[in-house]
């Protein structure tokens, strides 16, 4: 009950209930959101299953590898891919996930010069070749005695070209691969996306 002489109720003082078709239009935005969602969580998890279903996957699985040295696995796939992207006729016939993922499309240098970003996309190639370069003074003390490099053929049908490798370069494939880890700086990320401590 209005008491005496008090001003009337203002209509911004009176509870408001949305309109039917905002109250759809609203349903709408939040059925839209959960769609992309539930889209995202489908490519996580065939990214997921694919990187499972890999060499370096099956490897980390039957713990052959640590998640440091998977992760240095997917760093070496990601070096080669680069350099064999600006400065190699083609990419590899068989292909890793992580390889793929780093080589990218073949017409992106035609985009690139068409979108007048050249200069960044040689930045690109140079810092390729720079660390191509460093990769291989990691590998040298691997050569064998006629000049061949196994464990680096190892390591490209691995990571590269996701085959099968020699069960007998396991051991010298873990330890260049924490190596490597180690000079580039690989960091084991975790759920959270936060660089996971454990062991190397």
């Amino acid at each position: 009950m209005t008491k005496p002489g008090a001003p009337p109720k203002g209509i911004s003082a009176v509870k408001k209930y949305p309109r039917a078709g905002e109250r759809q239009s609203k349903g709408e935005n939040v059925q839209w959101k959960r769609i992309k969602s539930l889209d995202q969580s489908i490519l996580d998890a065939n990214k997921i299953a694919r990187d499972a279903a890999s060499v370096i996957g099956r490897w980390l699985l039957y713990r052959h590898l640590t998640p440091f040295q998977a992760e240095a696995a997917r760093r070496y796939a990601f070096i080669m891919a680069r350099f064999d992207r600006h400065f190699t006729e083609g990419r590899r016939t068989a292909r890793s996930p992580s390889y793929e993922r780093a080589y990218g499309e073949d017409q992106e240098l035609e985009r690139r010069a068409f979108e007048g970003t050249i200069d960044s996309y040689e930045k690109s190639a140079r810092k390729a070749k720079r660390q191509y370069d460093k990769l291989q003074m990691l590998l040298l003390p691997y050569l064998d005695i006629v000049g061949r490099n196994p464990v680096k053929e190892a390591l490209d049908k691995m990571c590269c070209e996701d085959v099968e490798p020699d069960p007998k370069y396991r051991e010298q494939i873990s330890a260049v691969l924490k190596h490597i880890g180690h000079e580039f700086d690989v960091q084991v990320q975790s759920r959270r996306g936060r660089p996971r401590k454990g062991k190397h």
